[in-house]
This record gives C-alpha cells, sequence and structure tokens, in this order.
C-alpha cells in the first residue's frame, strides 16, 4: 500500500504541474498499480481457503482485508487515470466515425429478415438435408442399416451439431463483414474455417464409424451450410440473400456498425465540450488570483 500511495502523490502532483510527460506517466503508473492489485487476488483466495479448512486462523482475515480494502480502493482511483489524452481520444473517435461509415457503405446490400430467424431457417434446411441424404442412403444400403441411429436420436444430433456449425460461420461472417482491419478479419474467418474443418476431418469421421448414412448425412449438412455461408452478395436475387448466413452475417455486421459509429459520434461530442473547460491546473490558478484579489481589496 505504501507503493501506491506514493503512485498516487506522483499522479495528482502530475494533475496540478501539468507536465508534457504527466498524462503518459499517469496512464504507466495507473496500469502498474492495476497488475500489482490483481496479482494479489490469488493470495487473497488462498488466504480465504486456509481460513474455511482451519477456522481457528479465521482472525487473520480482520487485519487483511481493511488493509486489501484500502490497496483495492487506491488501486481502483489510480486505474481512473488509464486513459489516453482528449485529443488523441478525439482523433481515434474521429478515425473509428470515418471507418465505420465507410464500411457501412459496403453493407447495403444485405438481409432483410431478422438474424435469428434465418438462422433457425438455415439450420432446419441443413440438419433437415442432412437427415434426409441419410435416410436415403440407409435404405438403400441394407448392410449400413444395421448401424442406422434411432429417429429421434439423429434428428437431435443432426440440429445440434448443424447449430453449431452455422452459428460459428455466422459468427465469422458477421466478425469479417464488420471488422475495421486485416488481422481481425483474419481471426474472423479463422473461427469459420476451423469449425468446418473441425466438422470434416473429426466430427464426420467418427460418426461415419457407426454408420455410412450417418457421416453421408453430416456431409451434406455440412455443404449445405457452408454453401449459404459463401453465397455472393453480389447476386441479382436478393430474395435467396435474404435467408442465407452471408445475409444475416452482413446484417449483423450492419447494426454492430451502427452502434461504433453512434458510439463514436457521442464520444467525439464529449470530447470536444470537455476540451473547451478549463483544466483543473486552471482552475486552481483562478481559484488562487480570486482569493488573492479578495485579500487585497
Amino acid at each position: 500500500m505504501p507503493i501506491l500511495l506514493a503512485f498516487y502523490a506522483i499522479v495528482i502532483g502530475g494533475q496540478l504541474a501539468a507536465t508534457v510527460d504527466a498524462a503518459k506517466t499517469q496512464r504507466t503508473l495507473g496500469m502498474i498499480a492495476e497488475a500489482m492489485v490483481s496479482s494479489l487476488v490469488p493470495a487473497l483466495l488462498l488466504i480465504v481457503i486456509a481460513c474455511i479448512a482451519k477456522p481457528g486462523i479465521a482472525g487473520t482475515l480482520f487485519v487483511i482485508v481493511p488493509v486489501l480494502g484500502a490497496t483495492l480502493f487506491l488501486a481502483v482511483q489510480l486505474g481512473g487515470f488509464i486513459v489516453f489524452e482528449r485529443e488523441l481520444a478525439l482523433a481515434k473517435a474521429e478515425r473509428t466515425r470515418v471507418t465505420m461509415r465507410a464500411l457501412s457503405r459496403t453493407l447495403r446490400v444485405r438481409s432483410r429478415r431478422p438474424v435469428w430467424i434465418v438462422l433457425i431457417a438455415n439450420v432446419v434446411v441443413a440438419a433437415g438435408a442432412g437427415v434426409a441424404m441419410a435416410a436415403f442412403v440407409a435404405s438403400a444400403d441394407q448392410v449400413d442399416s444395421t448401424t442406422t441411429l434411432d429417429p429421434r436420436f439423429a434428428v437431435t444430433m443432426y440440429a445440434t451439431l448443424t447449430t453449431l456449425q452455422t452459428s460459428a460461420c455466422l459468427f465469422a461472417v458477421s466478425t469479417v463483414r464488420a471488422a475495421s482491419d486485416r488481422l481481425t478479419r483474419i481471426l474472423g474467418w479463422l473461427v469459420g474455417v476451423a469449425v468446418s474443418l473441425l466438422f470434416f476431418f473429426i466430427v464426420i469421421p467418427t460418426w461415419t464409424s457407426r454408420g455410412f448414412a450417418t457421416g453421408i448425412g453430416l456431409m451434406t449438412a455440412l455443404v449445405v451450410s457452408t454453401a449459404s455461408t459463401l453465397w455472393r452478395r453480389g447476386n441479382k436475387r436478393r430474395v435467396s440473400l435474404d435467408w442465407t448466413i452471408q445475409g444475416a452475417g452482413s446484417r449483423s455486421a450492419a447494426r454492430s456498425i451502427a452502434k461504433s459509429h453512434a458510439r463514436a459520434v457521442r464520444l467525439i461530442q464529449a470530447t470536444r465540450s470537455a476540451i473547451k473547460q478549463p483544466s483543473l491546473r486552471d482552475r486552481l490558478a483562478a481559484a488562487v488570483g480570486g482569493f488573492r484579489s479578495g485579500a487585497v481589496a
């Protein structure tokens, strides 16, 4: 706690002095304080567990808890300084606003249906196609009929696996379309590709071992879901896009972009109004000047 008190004194002194590097020093000390207090959490948990195991040493909590409370209070106060200068925050908000506006123009062609309805429709179609294909293969292959799954279990299994794969694809499309940097776009596609590869190399072979028809059905569901995900938004048939994962993901991304744009606009307005207000140093100087003027008078 003495270290945090020293940090707090330095941070407050930086506010009064208004040096060039004061803001950077405040952020650095704030992050160090947060890290120091976070490192105490495992030790506190171990102490609590020890007190529960041995109630005789529970009295130590009456010493530890007040000190920890004061330490946490100082850390929270110092953590409040982990903010960027208003000019930097304003510049970042301006860039975000411009970027979100540009991204919104690329998503004018998107699904006009609610996202959750499109997701359910795709799950039903993909799972239904998989079940139908599995039933057809099982009826055509009499050898495989001995390993055919119970119909109710098969429908539940197909619906569950298809929901997971389709949801991952929807998340990937939404993330990629709303991303403002290359890394986020790559990570978004990796999610969808990773889940699809997991199905292709692990889930489908595992269930194929229980029956060839089951594997063929899962492969059919995967193909239908993938086709819906990779559907071209430039397709002239707008009605078909309305019911695809590509269209629903674009709609979800457009909603996310609109929210980010609104947050950036609010931040710009708040930051500009805050910049116009006098700083702490100016307010103190004005107060001291007024006090001196009153004393002289």
